[in-house]
């Protein structure tokens, strides 16, 4: 806003200088055509000087043309700039800016569905990645904690249990988590790693409750017994949610996070799991949350960005490593 304000007063300082520029050319050429009439009419001998003041009058008076048709010129070249400008903007914002929600903004946009994608649950998050995310990727989702956050992390795990897909879900915080592990117990799994839960979670047959983060075998144990009980003879997709990485890399570091994540990730994909992990980006120094990002083939980002009457949230696919996906920015809205 301010560099536009000083742009906007260098041109009026420059087509206030030109005009000045014109009428001083234009009153010196009048002077100088003035003085060379009078001179013409003395002797002989003046006649000379008159000549020059008339040459001066000429030269003075094409400068002042020259000067106003470069003023012209200017004006002319920076309202197209102007006019160029708008488009541009109106071009690229609307997805970022416009108060709309994620069901409009995505309406008029025509994709494909590559076969075998594994849905997210969010229509508009499956519309940028033509169908939802390639089976058996590891994919981040970097977002701060929010209420959208949630909502996609449900969607994903939900839609998984709802398809009668095998599905797991490893967090410190199984709030909605609960009534899906109750609704679907024969191809739903939760890992509640977090020895503060409540009674009625616990008893649940297919829920797994472990101390805490502090020991990362422990969980690596219970997976891979729940694992072998699984039924080989359901070919369906399987999907794995992972959302402890950000407490694991708070309280073990990025060298130890880093091979645990790797292990596990070469684990799932054998498992044929299409894996989403959770990261709080926030939480971590850019370098420490690059050295998690690495090991996925994806990442699926939710940023916060402030308008000019509320904070709002937007998503937008980041990579997809050798994928078709769409890179256009959604603004998040609550349904």
């Amino acid at each position: 806003m301010q560099l536009g304000i000083i742009v906007q007063k260098n041109q009026i300082l420059i087509i206030t200088i030109s005009f000045a520029s014109i009428l001083i050319l234009l009153a010196a050429g009048v002077y100088f055509a003035i003085d060379s009439g009078t001179n013409s009419e003395m002797d002989g001998m003046m006649g000379s000087e008159s000549s020059n003041s008339l040459i001066i009058s000429i030269i003075l008076i094409v400068a002042a043309i020259i000067v106003a048709i470069g003023i012209v010129i200017y004006l002319v070249s920076s309202k197209k700039e102007k006019i160029d400008e708008v488009n541009r903007t109106t071009s690229y914002k609307p997805t970022n800016f416009n108060r709309i929600s994620e069901k409009d903004e995505l309406s008029k946009i025509k994709t494909r569905i590559i076969n075998g994608r594994i849905s997210t649950g969010n229509t508009n998050l499956d519309k940028l990645l033509y169908g939802g995310i390639p089976p058996k990727f590891a994919v981040a989702l970097t977002t701060p904690a929010s209420d959208e956050g949630n909502a996609l992390i449900k969607s994903f795990i939900e839609t998984g249990a709802k398809n009668n897909e095998i599905t797991f879900y490893v967090t410190i915080d199984p709030s909605f988590a609960r009534d899906i592990a109750r609704k679907f117990p024969s191809n739903f799994y939760l890992f509640i790693v977090n020895p503060q839960t409540d009674a009625r979670t616990k008893k649940a047959p297919n829920v797994v409750t472990l101390k805490g983060i502090e020991n990362l075998t422990e969980i690596n144990i219970a997976l891979t017994k729940a694992f072998r009980r699984l039924d080989s003879t359901n070919k369906r997709p399987r999907r794995f949610c992972l959302n402890v990485i950000s407490d694991v890399l708070l309280r073990h570091g990025p060298v130890i996070t880093r091979e645990w994540l790797s292990e596990l990730i070469a684990t799932l994909n054998t498992e044929n799991f299409t894996v989403l992990a959770v990261i709080n980006p926030q939480m971590h120094s850019s370098e420490e949350a690059q050295a998690i990002l690495g090991l996925f083939e994806g990442e699926i980002n939710i940023h916060e960005r402030e308008t000019i009457k509320e904070l709002r949230r937007y998503l937008k696919i980041k990579r997809m490593s050798n994928q078709k996906y769409l890179k256009n920015e959604i603004v998040l809205t609550e349904d």
